[in-house]
């Protein structure tokens, strides 16, 4: 089966300025999701999107996130056939749970895996217009910790595999 990308987000220092840049550029709506992270809200066709505070040693980043069905068993078939694990899954509350790999160029991609495994949910707007993630900072459903800067620290993990040849 095929996965959608179902949300994008950009790690900024100074997130603030950021924040105010993208809204004035495009007119984004954005508002607070949390400590350091502001979700920006899907506008006509497009997905919605975060922005997260990052600080040292995060470097500034962009990347996006693509819905799953369990979202170990592709982390573990991304490191097969040659990424590296950068954040291994890791629950949001009230939304399902993420990793994160670094592809064999070096661009960090997101995975997730939402709450009941609802992927038709995750890869299409909701009546909402919003992705399952548009709904960080929910009710806290399995006392794990929430999406945050803690959650993206960047330095690959050693698990890696070549590509199958």
């Amino acid at each position: 089966m095929a996965h959608g990308v179902i949300h994008w987000e950009i790690g900024a220092r100074d997130a603030d300025r950021v924040k105010a840049f993208y809204a004035e550029l495009f007119g984004w709506d954005i508002t607070p999701a949390g400590p350091d992270y502001a979700l920006v809200a899907p506008e006509g066709d497009g997905m919605g999107g975060g922005i997260l505070h990052v600080r040292e040693p995060t470097p500034a980043y962009l990347t996006f996130y693509v819905a799953v069905d369990d979202v170990a068993t592709s982390l573990a078939r991304s490191v097969a056939l040659g990424a590296t694990e950068t954040v291994g899954p890791t629950a949001i509350p009230g939304i399902g749970r993420f990793a994160m790999f670094r592809d064999p160029e070096g661009r960090d991609i997101g995975i997730l895996e939402p709450l009941r495994g609802d992927l038709a949910e995750a890869q299409g707007p909701s009546p909402g217009g919003s992705s399952p993630l548009s709904r960080v900072g929910g009710p806290d459903d399995d006392g794990s910790r929430p999406h945050d800067e803690e959650s993206h620290p960047w330095e690959p993990k050693t698990r890696r595999s070549e590509p199958a040849g």
